[in-house]
C-alpha cells in the first residue's frame, strides 16, 4: 500500500510538471497571440480592420491635405456655405457608377472616405440614388425592407474612396445614421426623426438639420452642425470638437451639462465652462431639450435668428 501511494505521488508530481511546461510553452507561443486577438478585437469594435489598420497612419496625412485644401467652416451669424473638396468642384473627381434604391425610410453609413450628402429633384420619396467616384470607391451596399446600409469592404483599399448620396429633396426620414471613421462628410440638408452623427477620426460638416432627436458623438474627429428645427439634442465629446448652431435664443432650450477637462462655451464666449469636474441643470419653458457631455475635448454652442447677415 505505501508502495502505491509512493508511485501515486511519483506519478501526481511528473504529471504537475508536465502541466506546468505546456502551461508555460502556451504562454510562450500563444500568449502574444491572444494579446494580438485581444487588440484586433478592441480595434474592429472601434470601427477600424485590423488588416487595414497598419496603413491607416500613413494614409491619414493624405487627408489632412484635402482639410489644408478646403475653406474653413466657422459657425456664427452670417451664412454658411456648404464647402465641397475641390478635385469634385474641377470635375477631377468622376462618377463611375450608380446604384439606387427604392422605399428606403432610413439610412445607415459606415464610411472610410468620402462621402457628400446632396438632394435632387430627379428623385421620388422613398428613392435613394448612390454614386460611385472614381477615386477607389469600395463600399457595400444592401437594403433589409426600408433601411439602406452603407458599410465598408472588410479590406478597404484606401480613405479617399468617394460617393454622392442623392436624396429627394425636401425628404424627411425616418432615421439618419452616420458613423465616420477617416475621411469626411458633408451635407447641405439633414432632415429625419432621428439622426445621429458620430466621427472618430473624420470631419464632419452638416448645415440645415431638421430633426425630433439629434445626437452628436465626436470622439477625435470634428463635426461642425447647424440645426435649424430640433426638439432634443444630445452631444457628447471625448477628444475632438463640436461646434453646433442652434436657430433661436439660448432661453429657447433647457440644459443638463457635464464637463470633466474639456470646455463648453456658449454664444462665442472665450471663457465657457471648463473643467475639471462640474455638472449643471438650466431650466426653461421653451420645451426644447440640449444635452451636452464634455470629457477634453471643446463643445461650442451658438445661437442664430434664421436670416443670413449681409
Amino acid at each position: 500500500m505505501k508502495r502505491f501511494l509512493k508511485w501515486m505521488t511519483i506519478l501526481g508530481v511528473l504529471v504537475s510538471v508536465a502541466g506546468l511546461g505546456m502551461i508555460a510553452a502556451g504562454a510562450a507561443m500563444g500568449g502574444t497571440r491572444y494579446v494580438v486577438w485581444a487588440l484586433k478585437d478592441t480595434v474592429w469594435r472601434r470601427g477600424y480592420d485590423w488588416d487595414h489598420w497598419h496603413g491607416i497612419m500613413n494614409e491619414i496625412p493624405e487627408v489632412f491635405v484635402v482639410h489644408q485644401e478646403m475653406e474653413d467652416v466657422t459657425l456664427g451669424e452670417k451664412h454658411i456655405e456648404i464647402t465641397i473638396p475641390r478635385e469634385l468642384e474641377n470635375g477631377e473627381l468622376l462618377v463611375k457608377d450608380e446604384i439606387s434604391f427604392e422605399n428606403v425610410r432610413e439610412i445607415e453609413v459606415e464610411m472610410f472616405g468620402n462621402v457628400m450628402w446632396k438632394e435632387s429633384d430627379e428623385l421620388k420619396e422613398g428613392q435613394i440614388r448612390i454614386q460611385k467616384c472614381n477615386d477607389g470607391e469600395d463600399y457595400r451596399y444592401g437594403q433589409k425592407r426600408d433601411k439602406l446600409k452603407i458599410l465598408p469592404e472588410t479590406y478597404p483599399k484606401g480613405v479617399l474612396n468617394s460617393i454622392v448620396i442623392l436624396v429627394p429633396a425636401g425628404t424627411r426620414l425616418q432615421e439618419i445614421h452616420v458613423k465616420a471613421n477617416v475621411g469626411e462628410f458633408w451635407a447641405d440638408r439633414l432632415q429625419a426623426g432621428e439622426i445621429s452623427l458620430e466621427s472618430n477620426a473624420a470631419q464632419v460638416t452638416v448645415l440645415h438639420v431638421q430633426s425630433d432627436q439629434l445626437e452628436l458623438e465626436a470622439r477625435a474627429g470634428v463635426i461642425d452642425c447647424r440645426a435649424e428645427d430640433v426638439r432634443e439634442v444630445y452631444a457628447e465629446c471625448d477628444m475632438g470638437q463640436i461646434s453646433l448652431g442652434l436657430k433661436g435664443k439660448m432661453e429657447d432650450f433647457s440644459y443638463e451639462l457635464e464637463c470633466d477637462a474639456g470646455q463648453i462655451l456658449f454664444g462665442g464666449s472665450d471663457g465657457g465652462n471648463q473643467g475639471v469636474h462640474w455638472e449643471k441643470e438650466i431650466e426653461n419653458p421653451g420645451g426644447k431639450n440640449v444635452e451636452l457631455e464634455c470629457r477634453a475635448g471643446v463643445i461650442a454652442v451658438d445661437y442664430w435668428d434664421g436670416q443670413a447677415a449681409e
